[in-house]
């Protein structure tokens, strides 16, 4: 399901956008199969307002802001779930002439608690234009952290297995992005635009399995 709401004022010089999604995942079991991922975000036209009319070498100036949530169920589809599996490695000995049979093994360690991965994303930006348009670009923070990652982890070999689908751990990533873009040369016989984008990133993690 999802739903959104948009609202401006004043002929665009404010602008808010709220959203909410509500996403179910028959990989997950009970109350974890659903999740809820709601976003707002909002903008200020500067630019249109009164104290800027003089200000005659900016076309237009916009500052934004926003918060969301999103989810992710990259998981195998019975990660959740205890699974048995015929197989010949695992036989036992039945009847008079004592043969060997396949024999069910367990082949997926039940994780029933396993639910969504969650990203909660802040981006704060700036889009700007001046010089009659000639010169143009924005910039962008963002600052995103994901929690209960979707991973393979460790599991004591007593379980009869090495790993198995879990939420564990986080991971932070946060950066800046600029774009500019410039007319350099506008003449009737020649016309030379440029345009540059710069970003960075930090990834760190904060935390894998129990101990890690």
């Amino acid at each position: 399901f999802f739903g959104r709401v948009n609202y401006n004022m004043n002929q665009n010089k404010y602008l808010l956008t709220a959203t909410l999604r509500a996403d179910g995942s028959s990989k997950f079991q009970g109350e974890h199969r659903w999740g809820y991922f709601p976003s707002v975000s909002g903008a200020w036209q500067i630019g249109k307002e009164n104290f800027m009319n003089n200000v005659d070498f900016v076309n237009s100036l916009k500052v934004r802001a926003g918060w969301g949530l999103t989810g992710n169920n990259g998981v195998g589809d019975y990660s959740s779930q205890n699974q048995f599996g015929i197989a010949i490695w695992n036989p036992y000995v039945f009847g008079a002439g004592e043969e060997y049979q396949p024999g069910a093994v367990q082949t997926t360690f039940a994780v029933p608690d396993l639910r969504w991965e969650t990203t909660a994303q802040t981006n704060l930006g700036l889009d700007f234009s001046m010089l009659n348009s000639r010169l143009s670009g924005t910039v962008d923070y963002y600052d995103k952290k994901t929690e209960d990652l979707l991973l393979w982890a460790d599991m004591a070999l007593s379980t009869g297995f090495g790993a198995v689908a879990q939420n564990v751990g986080s991971v932070s990533n946060k950066g800046f992005e600029v774009t500019l873009s410039g007319l350099v040369v506008d003449t009737k016989d020649f016309k030379w635009e440029s345009s540059i984008n710069i970003s960075t990133n930090k990834n760190e993690i904060l935390g894998l399995n129990d101990g890690q």
